[in-house]
């Protein structure tokens, strides 16, 4: 058994290790089109790797539950990173976010909008979605920019590239949308 965890523990160490080294040895021999590859592609891999193991199981666990398993009004502030273009209920997902935040409370996050970068929306259309690791339908700046206006009493949004940032404030008299 430890010799088992021991080998688990190592391949990744080992892997990490030889990786770094060749950062840590060859990064001023690099020339910049091979350095923003494999930035791109360490990018790529969090990305699959956080949809993999932190989302899909996430939203598979919490299915018997509802969306949240909170009361309502209990939070000051909401923080999503990167998650609500994997969620299929978009409309459940926002709803939920607004019932569970105070009033004064502040919602922002980021996430992949649909129209702002060629690039993102290709690897969208043709591996992220046929793959399941996003669901349509996906905002774009303006329909993110409608949707939180009509749910908060303040909201900003600004993109760059294919990711939307926003902050919203939910007034005290603020009507769930």
């Amino acid at each position: 058994m430890q010799t088992e965890v021991f080998q688990g523990i190592l391949i990744p160490f080992l892997g990490t290790a030889l990786g770094s080294a060749c950062v840590l040895f060859m990064k001023n021999r690099l020339n910049q089109m091979v350095q923003r590859a494999l930035t791109g592609f360490a990018a790529g891999v969090m990305v699959a790797a956080s949809i993999w193991s932190l989302l899909i199981p996430a939203m598979e666990q919490s299915e018997p539950m509802g969306k949240l398993p909170f009361g309502n009004e209990n939070f000051d502030l909401v923080l999503s990173l990167n998650g609500f273009h994997a969620f299929p209920d978009k409309e459940a997902a926002y709803r939920e976010v607004f019932r569970v935040l105070r009033p004064g409370g502040i919602f922002c996050g980021c996430f992949y909008v649909k129209g702002e970068n060629k690039r993102s929306d290709w690897f969208v259309d043709k591996i992220y979605t046929p793959k399941g690791y996003f669901m349509p339908p996906y905002e774009t700046k303006q329909s993110l920019e409608m949707k939180l206006k009509s749910m908060y009493r303040e909201a900003q949004v600004k993109t760059v590239e294919g990711m939307a940032a926003f902050r919203c404030r939910k007034g005290k008299a603020d009507a769930q949308g």
